[in-house]
């Protein structure tokens, strides 16, 4: 009966052990699945809040003043219309990223205003929709009509011509406040600017597309400065850096200890199987066979613990995913391989040291030991 007994805290005790292992396994892979998988969602939520912002990037002629620029202060037109292909056969004015822009500051009855060509050929994603409006018609921006007394139905003379307002936009707090949507085609007749245009406008979600812009602009379109709000972009893409940074020193740390976990159970059964040991190695057992009867444990336990980490990761990035960026989980059968490759290469090396000691025994110094 005691011999039962013993047998079964000794079954228990490792069925226990290897339990534990698993389970730190699977914590630091579905630690790393979750963060990677998480800050996915999180790029994706600020890829979508930039584009809500509007353009972020300007390229504008090197002869427009920056003062005037943030001044919103625009005259005469001096960008031609083939300087447009020449970006967008070099990638840089992709749709709905990026589109060529009319614009004209004015005054109407005393009141400054802008003048946008409006074209739903060059219209950007995030930018509050416009509705549609014949060639003889406007849509005023909320400053530009209650500066101008207008409502909707009402005419408006500009330069020489009669516009009928066929709508007035909600207040943003943004430069679409004070403008006046005019047609593209109407606004280059009345300026005399057939092929110009004033700017390119551009959304950027990413550093990487500003040090591009930077890079490539000179030899492109040497004519053309970059204007970018930086510090939007910046202040993004930097809490984003640092989340990432802590999150995976936070994994690092699991997985630290996952390995400490391993290695420390694996050196237990290396001392208790010490004479098994030494009487392998005495009947001509290799130094690979010897190692892998404690590595081939730790291979299938970093699988199985691969395969859990994953399922929870994508579960838990799944739920704090849609909580904190209210974006989806996007898990991939990549991000399996990786989960199962973290597993046996974590559990495999946390083994390897005292594996690697009992590899070294001397048989006839195991085999005295009682």
């Amino acid at each position: 009966m005691r011999l039962s007994t013993l047998v079964w805290r000794e079954s228990w005790g490792r069925k226990t052990k290897l339990c534990i292992s698993l389970a730190a396994i699977g914590l630091a892979v579905a630690g790393f699945v979750c963060v990677t998988v998480s800050l996915g969602s999180w790029e994706r939520s600020i890829e979508t809040q930039l584009q809500s912002l509007g353009p972020n990037a300007f390229l504008v002629p090197r002869k427009t003043s920056m003062s005037a620029f943030h001044r919103v202060d625009f005259q005469e037109p001096q960008m031609p219309e083939y300087y447009i292909s020449k970006l967008r056969r070099a990638g840089i004015i992709k749709p709905g990223f990026g589109a060529p822009a009319l614009l004209f500051t004015t005054r109407l009855k005393s009141q400054k205003v802008v003048l946008r060509g409006w074209s739903e050929e060059f219209q950007l994603q995030g930018v509050p929709q416009v509705p549609r409006f014949a060639a003889n018609e406007v849509v005023l921006g909320a400053e530009a009509a209650e500066g101008l007394g207008l409502h909707s139905g009402e005419a408006l003379q500009i330069r020489g011509k009669s516009f009928q307002v066929k709508a007035v936009r909600p207040k943003f707090g943004s430069p679409l406040d004070v403008e006046i949507l005019c047609h593209l085609s109407q606004l280059q007749q009345m300026l005399r600017a057939e092929d110009k245009f004033t700017m390119v406008e551009l959304i950027v979600t990413t550093q990487s597309e500003i040090d591009r812009l930077s890079r490539e602009l000179p030899t492109i379109l040497p004519d053309l400065r970059l204007i970018t709000r930086q510090a939007i972009i910046k202040t993004q893409l930097d809490t984003l850096s640092t989340a990432r940074r802590y999150s995976f020193l936070l994994v690092g740390l699991i997985a630290l200890a996952a390995g400490l976990g391993i290695c420390l159970q694996t050196a237990t059964n290396v001392r208790r199987r010490r004479r098994e040991v030494g009487t392998l190695m005495a009947v001509g057992a290799s130094m690979r066979q010897i190692l892998w009867l404690f590595i081939h444990k730790a291979v299938l336990v970093g699988f199985a613990g691969g395969v859990g980490g994953y399922l929870l990761g994508t579960a838990a990035a799944a739920l704090l995913g849609t909580l904190i960026t209210e974006q989806p989980a996007r898990a991939s059968f990549g991000l399996l391989f990786n989960s199962l490759l973290i597993g046996v290469v974590l559990s495999s090396l946390a083994a390897a040291i005292p594996a690697l000691h009992a590899a070294r025994l001397d048989p006839v110094e195991a085999l005295s030991e009682k």
